[in-house]
């Protein structure tokens, strides 16, 4: 009986250390990125992305000024305290839709779905390689 209850703890005793041991490793505190780090790998991203999409520079500083433009509104709406969470969710489903249309207009359907596959193959290769 001792040997037992003596395997049973030696068991469980090496199971918590292990348990412990990958416990600590996945809680490692990451190194944040400072203002201008971030800005330079959002920057890096978007050339990628609109390389990728084939974009010319004329068509790159259209889809920006449609963010700026869009950025802008949706700022206005969440600011506005008027109204209702509602009132605000329809508001913002209008903007969605109006940037789609704005974006189709600047570079063409064809170009903003190659963009938008492009986006998603840069971000799946920054997700996967941790940056």
């Amino acid at each position: 009986m001792k040997k037992l209850v003596t395997t049973g703890l030696l068991v469980f005793a090496l199971g918590y250390v292990g348990y412990a041991q990958t416990s600590s490793a996945s809680t490692e505190v990451k190194q944040e990125l400072s203002k201008e780090e971030k800005a330079k790998l959002k920057e890096a991203r978007e050339q990628e992305e609109f390389t990728l999409a084939g974009f010319t520079e004329e068509e790159k500083a259209k889809v920006k000024a449609v963010y700026k433009d869009i950025s802008l509104k949706s700022k206005a709406l969440n600011d506005n305290t008027a109204l209702t969470e509602q009132e605000k969710e329809t508001k913002k489903k209008e903007i969605a839709q109006e940037k789609k249309q704005k974006l189709i207009e600047a570079v063409g359907e064809a170009k903003l779905k190659a963009w938008m596959d492009a986006r998603k193959q840069v971000a799946a290769k920054y997700n996967s390689t941790g940056n």
